[in-house]
């Protein structure tokens, strides 16, 4: 994956996305955690080709099932804004899980996230008024 990183940065070497996406994805496909997330990022930003979310949220997935917790926050992203904008939808209990996981890694994007999860459940009243209040507390002292 750091030959993708290089070209993708254009450290040592010229920008070249083309080259950046084959050398990434051949990590990915190996089973590179941090290829498969950024060739979720490619997917998704459409460097080198048009976006494809389905793809990144496949990359995005096999990278947050072992554990790398920037790929657990941006799957659960991915799912939890599927045109754009937060909403409740199929895949909410996904992002839902896949954000959690991230929290319990300390990412500290996934609080924020979190926490509005918890209020577009169509449900949500107090208990996870209470417990959104608590994320952003607890991503607050981790600025401090």
């Amino acid at each position: 994956c750091c030959l993708g990183a290089c070209y993708a940065m254009g450290e040592g070497v010229q920008v070249d996305h083309a080259q950046a996406l084959r050398w990434t994805r051949a990590a990915a496909e190996q089973g590179d955690a941090a290829g498969q997330s950024y060739l979720g990022v490619y997917f998704q930003a459409g460097m080198g080709g048009q976006e494809d979310h389905a793809q990144a949220v496949r990359w995005y997935r096999a990278a947050a099932e072992q554990g790398l917790a920037g790929a657990q926050y941006a799957l659960a992203s991915l799912l939890a804004h599927p045109m754009g904008v937060l909403t409740h939808t199929e895949s909410h209990p996904e992002a839902m899980r896949w954000c959690r996981a991230a929290v319990d890694q300390g990412h500290h994007a996934a609080f924020a996230l979190h926490a509005r999860l918890l209020l577009v459940l169509p449900h949500a009243g107090a208990d996870e008024a209470r417990e959104a209040a608590e994320l952003l507390c607890r991503a607050h002292e981790l600025d401090a």
